[in-house]
């Protein structure tokens, strides 16, 4: 059976918004309620496991070489650097390649490899370099070389 650990970062922010509802909601004030109820829900969304890559394995990435020639960011739900290099990036981070760690073990011990054996996210390959938590602004620009 498959662990709900990965959820639990989405599901608290979810009740969050459900307790907003409640509190704001006691109060007649619906209108703050549900705006905090959808920024709640948004970023629970963005933490979610629901939220994926391309889908694209990474060992289908590696093995026809696709993956040294593109930005390939490797993420994990929850990581809030990984959140903030996705909001950062915004439309132009759709040309890279995203690859959830929790869902692609090739993925995760490539990430290991490179991280002295840890799982620090976002892990980043730009050209020929595997950089760790690298600036939006540094990917963005490797995102406009493409």
């Amino acid at each position: 059976m498959k662990t709900l650990s990965p959820w639990y970062p989405a599901i608290g922010l979810a009740v969050a918004a459900v307790v907003c509802l409640f509190i704001y909601g006691a109060d007649d004030n619906w209108t703050s309620g549900a705006i905090a109820a959808i920024a709640l829900l948004t970023a629970a969304w963005f933490v979610s496991p629901a939220l994926g890559g391309s889908g694209k394995p990474w060992a289908a990435l590696r093995e026809s070489g696709q993956g040294q020639h593109r930005v390939v960011i490797f993420w994990r739900p929850g990581c809030m650097y990984c959140l903030r290099m996705r909001t950062v990036l915004g439309r132009a981070g759709n040309q890279a390649e995203w690859i959830n760690i929790w869902k692609d073990g090739e993925g995760r011990a490539f990430v290991r490899e490179n991280n002295g054996g840890d799982e620090t996210v976002p892990t980043v390959i730009l050209g020929d370099e595997v950089v760790t938590n690298p600036s939006p602004g540094r990917v963005r620009r490797e995102l406009s070389r493409l």
